[in-house]
């Protein structure tokens, strides 16, 4: 029996969050700690491979995009079959936890492997090297990634709760935030022997850091797992096939992609207008104040998030989004002025924009994917998070894995040289700074015309959620 579109006939909106839909602030908390890792996984290699591999190892920065967009396809294709596999799993420990620990323990071991390339190596072994490790990091990260990702949307049945818990899971997230655009600027102190020696110590921090943060989620109880027991196991095909045909999943999905693929495919470009523009090519000035720039955002953020919630309670997730779409074009168009030779400092005010859409776009979508599995069982009768989980980062992925070596080409095809230091070309930076402004923008546009086409509004979910409970009973 189909979800009925009409909505409650008093308010219209669902009832305030019950008492038994509501997360425990401790498990909340023991949820959003794995944030870290899964953070990480999807920032940290884009972010530091180009200063690292092209600035300080001199490998052309179209040869790291390719590898970034082969492993990054690799990424995007094991996901659907690890939330099969996630989604099909019965163990005494529920369908989640054991892969989110392996996936930890391998993240931590291969990611610090990334960043130990033997100096001294010519443009084509560093170009294997990278794609070889790379690989197994990516590999280990959908092992944790999507289970991870799958726990967090069972954790309530309640349309709002549900963005409660994304927005603690928003606050460790800003804890990697700090620390990834410090990494680079880290290895240039004078504790290290070197700047490749800073990045070696940094990569096996950051890596431990991984599996430290995603222990307490395997305390966090999966509330749909007596569902999911009772259900047949879906064929891979057929869970693909099915998920596809989701048309709200669609139109989130290409919401995300249209935003997040636009803005990785320039956001590396931050760092190089920084460094060749504003300061002439000192790299360690551009990388100081990534840093503090990544900082400033990660405090503008957290204080926005509360903020983000409790307009999203008042006036629905679809319209926040809206505004945080809207509010994303103006920061974009801003940075032209924002990054300047004649006053560095200016760049610090960008966060002040970036930081409340930054909070809220990731709370708000991942509270809306946390919605599409109730539509799904309406129709399929399944609960199959893992599967809409994996599906979305797959394909979101592609579109990133397009995004990096679209980077690589747009340095290397605008005429930018390692070599040249300081002395870019003019046309070279003013490239640079064109394509740091509009390629985003026309993101956000294209975010925009999505979000009027998704359904899923606070009355339908409601209507969703009678339904299902009418059908198998309360969770």
């Amino acid at each position: 029996m189909p979800a009925s579109d009409t909505p409650p006939p008093d308010t219209g909106k669902a009832p305030p969050t019950a008492e038994k839909d509501k997360v425990p602030l401790r498990d909340k908390l023991k949820y959003g700690s794995g944030i870290f890792g899964f953070q990480i996984g999807n920032n940290a290699v884009q972010e530091l491979a180009y200063p690292i591999y092209n600035i300080l190892l001199g490998m052309p920065a179209s040869l790291i995009g390719l590898v970034l967009t082969i492993s990054r396809f690799w990424d995007a294709f094991t996901d659907p079959f690890m939330g099969s596999v996630s989604d099909n799993a019965r163990t005494r420990w529920g369908r989640r936890k054991p892969f989110i620990l392996l996936g930890a323990v391998l993240c931590t071991i291969t990611y610090a492997s990334i960043w130990v390339v033997p100096e001294g190596l010519g443009d084509g072994p560093k170009f294997v090297y990278l794609l070889v490790t790379a690989l197994l990091f990516f590999t280990s990260f959908t092992i944790f990634a999507v289970p991870y990702t799958s726990q967090g949307f069972e954790l309530t049945p309640d349309y709002h709760e549900r963005t409660r818990v994304m927005a603690v899971r928003a606050y460790f997230a800003k804890g990697a935030a700090v620390i990834i655009p410090w990494v680079f600027a880290m290895a240039h102190w004078d504790i290290f022997s070197s700047q490749m020696s800073g990045v070696r110590v940094l990569g096996v921090v950051v890596g431990l850091l991984i599996i430290l943060s995603a222990l307490p989620t395997l305390f966090v109880e999966e509330r749909f797992e007596k569902v999911a027991t009772g259900q047949l196991k879906m064929p891979f095909w057929k869970g693909v096939r099915e998920t596809l045909k989701n048309k709200p999943f669609l139109f989130l999905v290409g919401l995300t992609v249209a935003t997040q693929t636009t803005v990785l495919a320039i956001g590396a470009l931050g760092l190089y207008v920084s460094i060749y523009y504003v300061f002439g090519g000192d790299t360690a000035m551009g990388a100081a104040y990534r840093g503090y720039a990544g900082t400033m955002l990660v405090v503008i953020t957290v204080i926005s998030i509360p903020i983000v919630a409790h307009l999203s309670s008042r006036y629905g997730k679809i319209r926040v989004m809206k505004w945080i779409l809207i509010t994303s074009c103006f920061s974009d168009l801003t940075k032209w002025f924002l990054y300047t030779p004649e006053n560095p400092n200016l760049q610090l005010l960008l966060p002040l924009l970036a930081g409340p859409t930054n909070a809220g776009f990731w709370v708000l979508v991942n509270s809306m994917k946390a919605d599409i599995p109730d539509y799904d069982e309406i129709k399929t009768g399944r609960r199959r998070e893992g599967m809409f989980g994996a599906m979305a980062t797959w394909i979101q992925k592609i579109g990133m894995s397009l995004s990096f070596i679209a980077t690589g080409f747009i340095l290397d095809g605008i005429g930018f040289d390692p070599a040249k230091g300081g002395a870019q070309d003019e046309s070279t930076l003013l490239q640079m700074r064109i394509a740091f402004i509009v390629v985003p923008a026309v993101g956000n546009i294209l975010s925009l015309i999505f979000l009027r086409y998704y359904p899923l509004d606070e009355a339908r979910m409601y209507n969703i959620r009678k339904e299902l409970e009418t059908r198998r009973g309360e969770i």
